[in-house]
């Protein structure tokens, strides 16, 4: 999707990758050192608003660029949205199949996580060194990331998985 060698220092990327993960380990470390399981836990649903915040401010800057690219590329950015969502799909239905021996709940959840692999850490690493079509590319990616859950919860209230409140858990051995 680059279209060109992208001029990137093994090491430099792998010093992005580890402070942004590393970062990440720390704070949580301290939060949870200096804040207590105990007030975590209390402060679940404020934490989650915050963090649904965050991911509306993620989603924002990813789509920076992506309506511009959509009037003057309409072909290609139908293409590319064609491409990330196969490969989404590709995920989820080849874990669906590989681990047919786990329950379909957990296999939902497998194959979600799969189908919707994590390149927001690696465009992070990356910085600006990566050419306009990457983040374009990234960006789009998006979409099946954000829509998946809805799918998700239409085929399992279909497949009898679901239940008021979300999937049914795996039963217990």
């Amino acid at each position: 999707m680059a279209g060109t060698v992208i001029p990137l220092d093994t090491m430099s990327l792998v010093g992005r990758l580890a402070s942004l993960v590393g970062g990440g380990m720390a704070a949580a470390i301290l939060i949870r050192r200096f804040a207590g399981l105990e007030r975590i836990h209390r402060h679940r649903a404020s934490l989650d608003g915050v963090a649904v915040l965050m991911y509306v401010v993620f989603a924002v800057a990813a789509m920076d660029g992506v309506l511009e690219a959509i009037i003057r590329e309409p072909a290609l950015v139908a293409g590319m949205l064609a491409v990330v969502a196969g490969l989404s799909t590709s995920g989820f239905l080849l874990i669906w199949l590989v681990l047919w021996f786990i329950p379909p709940a957990e296999r939902m959840v497998l194959g979600y996580a799969t189908g919707q692999r994590n390149m927001g850490l690696l465009v992070a690493a990356l910085g600006t060194s990566a050419p306009q079509r990457t983040y374009l590319f990234f960006a789009l990616a998006q979409f099946p990331i954000y829509i998946a859950p809805f799918v998700m919860r239409l085929l399992a209230s279909r497949s009898g998985l679901a239940r008021p409140g979300g999937i049914v858990p795996p039963s217990s051995p």
